[in-house]
């Protein structure tokens, strides 16, 4: 990492375990604060992440940087297989504002796409391949370095906020399908609704096939509160017609002075769409998070989502306050 070199007492490491994960956090939740980001990564979240890794080997794909014994900066990698057939190598990861536009940023994206060339090096060479990288707008320095080296701009994505939870409008369910509680320890029942969820979005962009593993970190996540899901069902099949995922990061709340809830998914099955399902699951997550005397509740979206999502949330009040991009580069 010639790079680099120039930092004194710089030492690049594997992570070693849960124990340096209070450590990930705290330079997470600085590079954020820094960038105007409002995610603040907890150490029970990273805990439940590195638990259930996907395509990811820690002692290759997740290095810190540290200086004179102090973490400063870490990156992650990882690969996953598109359901349309490409392969997509991921860089991550956050780097302390004192120690930006000293190299490192560089050497740690030159030392990424060094390992995840020879992932890919393991896979069909006919297949579509690219680096990939997502970023926040706000984050100016990863944008321009990430630009400098040929990555371009391929999907934009917004978060959404909605403040107008006592002005909600009546949330009618489509004839056929019905909403039912969910028992947070009924695992079966928990991945059967996962798995319908992850099933409607795989004609979405980037859509790849998930693992047990991202469910059982879900499941982990100190922020999954699956009484707060609205589940409709089909009557007559028993199949699940749609879901919103819905949780309260409460350790973020608080260090935000704030009453925030999130739609982290929100999907409708394919024979179930166009009949006002999605706008209904979605009023009646605001509804279930406003009765947890929450002020406002926030959402992601992909600004080309082809089922119309970015129309369907305007229409109830939501309304942009933070931009992302997803930026590509071809392998």
């Amino acid at each position: 990492m010639t790079a680099a070199t120039s930092i004194p007492n710089l030492v690049i490491r594997p992570i070693a375990g849960e124990a340096d994960l209070p450590a990930l956090a705290a330079i997470a939740q600085r590079c954020n604060q820094a960038d105007q980001v409002d995610d603040l990564p907890s150490v029970e979240t990273l805990a439940a992440w590195l638990r259930h890794l996907v395509n990811t080997d820690p002692q290759a794909d997740i290095l810190l940087a540290e200086v004179a014994g102090q973490l400063v900066g870490y990156q992650f990698t990882a690969w996953r297989h598109e359901t349309g057939g490409a392969y997509l190598y991921n860089l991550s990861g956050y780097l302390d504002p004192d120690y930006r536009r000293q190299g490192l940023g560089t050497a740690l994206v030159e030392r990424g796409e060094a390992r995840l060339r020879a992932v890919a090096a393991l896979h069909p060479a006919e297949a579509p391949r690219s680096f990939q990288t997502f970023t926040g707008t706000t984050r100016l320095g990863k944008l321009a370095l990430f630009e400098r080296r040929g990555y371009h701009t391929e999907r934009h994505f917004y978060e959404m906020l909605n403040s107008r939870l006592d002005a909600l409008p009546p949330a009618p369910l489509p004839p056929g399908v019905e909403l039912r509680p969910v028992d947070r320890n009924d695992q079966p029942l928990l991945h059967t609704i996962w798995e319908a969820s992850e099933e409607a979005f795989r004609d979405h962009w980037g859509s790849s096939e998930h693992t047990d593993e991202e469910f059982l970190r879900l499941m982990e996540s100190p922020e999954t509160e699956p009484d707060l899901w609205q589940v409709a069902w089909d009557t007559a099949t028993g199949q699940v017609a749609g879901v919103s995922i819905n949780s309260i990061p409460a350790a973020e709340n608080a260090a935000h002075g704030r009453k925030r809830g999130w739609v982290d998914d929100l999907s409708v099955r394919r024979p179930y769409r166009r009949r006002g399902l999605g706008r209904a699951l979605l009023l009646n997550s605001l509804s279930a998070l406003r009765a947890r005397g929450l002020t406002e509740v926030g959402l992601g979206v992909d600004a080309e989502n082809p089922t119309g999502a970015l129309g369907l949330y305007e229409s109830v009040g939501f309304k942009t306050f933070q931009h992302s991009v997803a930026l590509r580069k071809p392998l």
